[in-house]
């Protein structure tokens, strides 16, 4: 039953995430084009997910993967295949997504970020698996942080435009605890989604 519980909990994450993209995108314009134009016409992205932090993708690179293991997954740094996950895949099948992002945080408290926040996916639906890079960190209070996450893109998707996402709460130690009493049945399902209502912002690249 926990094991049900605990999927459930990530299936409203989503769930509650989804329908909170519908009010940013009307309220608060989670995707909105800046005036500024970085290289090679790649518009820079803003979201505001709440008052007084931004999201901003500042630049992204598509480029050839580079491999660091060999076929029998030994490390190799001029290797001709990588890791997504438990699989060894060919470097040559891939290309990789690099994003440069900066999160502003101008609040009285510090913000958490959490890998479980992070998706990214083709315009039909299709799921990028791989992620990786810095995806969970914390931003102090009036600081700022500067992050890159990588995607490995595979080549025969003919990728034109990838969508990231990210679902916007603090990953705080709160959170982390209400987490665990959900998973321990401490915690009821309407409890955790009354209290965790992420905010899902949208980034839309064009990689060509």
């Amino acid at each position: 039953m926990k094991k049900i519980f605990l999927l459930l909990l990530v299936v409203l994450l989503c769930v509650t995430a989804g329908c909170s993209n519908k009010e940013v995108g009307n309220q608060q314009n989670a995707e909105i084009p800046n005036k500024g134009v970085i290289a090679e016409n790649k518009e820079i992205l803003k979201a505001n997910p709440v008052k007084g932090v931004s999201i901003e993708i500042t630049g992204f690179d598509y480029e050839d993967m580079k491999g660091d293991r060999t076929q029998d997954n030994y490390a190799d740094d001029n290797g001709e295949y990588f890791a997504i996950g438990s699989d060894i895949v060919k470097v040559d099948d891939y290309k990789n997504l690099t994003v440069y992002i900066t999160v502003k945080n101008d609040t009285d408290k510090a913000i958490s970020f959490s890998s479980a926040g992070w998706r990214c996916k083709l315009p039909d639906g299709y799921k990028i698996r791989g992620i990786d890079g810095d995806l969970k960190f914390q931003v102090a209070s009036h600081n700022k942080k500067e992050i890159m996450l990588n995607a490995p893109i595979e080549r025969n998707l003919n990728a034109k435009e990838i969508i990231l996402n990210y679902n916007y709460l603090d990953y705080n130690e709160e959170w982390s605890e209400d987490i665990w009493k959900a998973r321990m049945g401490e915690m009821t399902e309407k409890e955790y989604t009354n209290k965790y209502k992420p905010v899902t912002l949208e980034f839309k690249l064009k990689l060509n």
